[in-house]
């Protein structure tokens, strides 16, 4: 529910928080806006989004869409996301407002990750968790893993025969 995400934000010292707002987008709405950062939140639960309750697939399409040509980032979390991976969730809001610690590039390495790792990190950091990978390749601070990439073989036959691979995940 939104109120959960406005205590969050308030928390982070943002106070011009509107809910459920149709000025913005309109006809559609948006469950938060946060003027002045330049973020929406849209909260699914997923009750109201089966097909046969009259749900409209391409509406988080469109109303990505329409923030992204005014310059609001729209994050979009499904109720599971928030109860069962929060703390990824509530990372992802802080980082969009800005409110993220930043470590410079020649403050760290480039490791590679072992599948252990790989899998720990991702499982802890990525909403969708881990996924099955040919390389994985880490950002390392100190003693920290912040930041990693993982890369597989393309699904498609034909970016497979051309040799390519694809980006898996990215934390």
């Amino acid at each position: 529910n939104t109120h959960n995400y406005e205590k969050q934000l308030r928390s982070l010292g943002f106070h011009d928080i509107q809910q459920n707002t149709r000025a913005v987008i309109s006809p559609l709405g948006l469950d938060i806006w946060v003027p002045h950062a330049d973020v929406a939140i849209e909260h699914h639960d997923l009750w109201s989004h089966l097909d046969y309750c009259g749900y409209d697939r391409r509406e988080h399409a469109k109303k990505q869409q329409m923030c992204g040509v005014l310059g609001i980032r729209l994050l979009q979390f499904f109720s599971d996301e928030w109860c069962d991976k929060r703390h990824i969730c509530e990372s992802i809001v802080s980082h969009a407002l800005g409110r993220s610690r930043s470590v410079g590039a020649r403050e760290c390495i480039v490791v590679k990750l072992d599948e252990k790792e790989a899998h720990f990190f991702f499982e802890k950091n990525h909403l969708a968790g881990h996924v099955r990978c040919s390389m994985a390749l880490g950002l390392k601070h100190g003693e920290d893993i912040i930041a990693a990439v993982s890369f597989r073989q393309p699904f498609h036959k034909k970016h497979k025969a051309a040799g390519l691979i694809e980006l898996a995940r990215a934390a």
